[in-house]
């Protein structure tokens, strides 16, 4: 071919090859945009990534947290359980006690009844030990009287004898 036909065929193809050329660079610069965009997008999602580790690590701690955390709660509940069944057994027992001071408390008032007829009875002796009392001066009394009146009498009577004794004498 000749050389005109070449540069022919060249200005021809150029000219139809131009607008695709244009088209091809506008496509590659698209590209490289995009390519710029996605670079951005993988920092992006290496940065979320970095975040997710940190999470991931937060996590890790949290749960370590929470499982030491649960393991405390196990130690409290196993010291509440066992001070529960502590309390629960002073419970029974006060239960059994208060029962037994209800039994002795419904003799309370049998009790009160039987101190207040025994009081009624001890203030009846006294008021009785009493009467016996002023009886008994009263005796005292009556025969201090009769003492004296025997003592009257006898003198009388000795006296009288005396002159009886005397009136024989002399009759």
């Amino acid at each position: 071919m000749s050389d005109n036909l070449k540069e022919v065929l060249q200005s021809v193809l150029a000219e139809a090859l131009t607008p695709i050329h244009v088209r091809l660079d506008r496509m590659d610069d698209r590209f490289d945009r995009i390519e710029g965009r996605l670079d951005q997008m993988d920092d992006r999602f290496d940065r979320i990534e970095g975040r997710l580790d940190q999470m991931d690590g937060r996590f890790d701690r949290m749960e370590d947290r929470l499982d030491q955390m649960d393991g405390r709660l196990d130690q409290m509940e196993t010291g509440f359980s066992s001070r529960l069944d502590r309390v629960e057994g002073r419970l029974d027992r006060m239960e059994t006690d208060i029962t037994e001071m209800k039994k002795d408390t419904a003799l309370i008032p049998l009790v009160q009844q039987a101190v207040l007829e025994a009081n009624n009875s001890i203030n009846q002796l006294n008021d009785d030990v009493q009467i016996l009392k002023d009886n008994q001066q009263t005796v005292i009394n009556i025969q201090q009287e009769q003492q004296k009146i025997l003592e009257r009498l006898s003198v009388r009577s000795i006296s009288h004898e005396a002159d009886i004794a005397e009136l024989r004498r002399i009759k």
